[in-house]
């Protein structure tokens, strides 16, 4: 298939990129190229002459180019979220506030966390504060609730964070006799994660004895595993 100068009329082959008559440079923007090995082809020419490719419609990359491009561009995304996935923090959402004095402790503690007492065999959530590193590679979390259902009753045990080792904390069991309120909601919802059913619930206490008081108010949902930076034998 020729292609003729404009300049001096000679018909030049389609792969060369000059007149060989006059030397003209025959531009790049009348031909197309080749999206799969790159050659030249003259506009009317329906096929590459260097690999076959149709050039009627959208060039496809062929072999090894178009592995080797959707390789990276699955790893540009799989990899990112396996990141995302194994550092994440598993845990549930809480909120409230905890204030304990005299026999009850003397601390207040903001909650944001949660995790099903399924991991550990109750039917029941800890709620807590923010994990702390103890120390290197050693995640853990220095007070809390531990709500725990027995038959058709609930135990509520208060981790004292001002008497911790590490993340080992004095616990006291409340009694519902001394509490003017003692309510405690925890219900499974439809979710799970990790064959950890999400849990969700509430907790109002306000307790009093003659030389201390304890109050919490906390609210909490989506409580499942722990996250991947707890010790897993919390």
């Amino acid at each position: 298939m020729a292609f003729v100068c404009k300049q001096c009329g000679h018909e030049n082959d389609d792969v060369v990129t000059h007149c060989v008559q006059c030397k003209l440079f025959l531009r790049p923007r009348s031909r197309k190229r080749c999206a799969a090995c790159g050659t030249l082809n003259h506009p009317d020419r329906t096929h590459c002459t260097g690999c076959q490719i149709d050039l009627s419609g959208p060039v496809q990359m062929r072999g090894a180019k178009k592995e080797l491009l959707l390789a990276l561009l699955a790893a540009g995304i799989i990899i990112p979220v396996i990141i995302w996935y194994s550092t994440r923090d598993q845990r549930g959402t809480a909120t409230g506030q905890i204030r304990a004095t005299g026999t009850y402790g003397d601390f207040t503690l903001a909650v944001n966390k949660c995790v099903s007492g399924q991991v550990d065999d109750f039917f029941g959530v800890w709620v807590m504060p923010e994990l702390v590193e103890f120390k290197p590679g050693t995640m853990g979390w220095k007070g809390g609730l531990r709500l725990v259902r027995s038959g058709d009753q609930w135990a509520v045990y208060v981790s004292d964070p001002t008497t911790c080792h590490d993340y080992d904390c004095n616990e006291t069991r409340l009694d519902p006799a001394k509490c003017k309120t003692f309510e405690v909601k925890v219900r499974d919802t439809d979710a799970s994660r990790n064959d950890i059913t999400a849990r969700e619930g509430s907790a109002r206490l306000e307790c009093r004895d003659g030389a201390g008081s304890f109050d919490a108010d906390v609210k909490f949902r989506g409580c499942v595993g722990f996250s991947n930076a707890d010790d897993p034998d919390r």
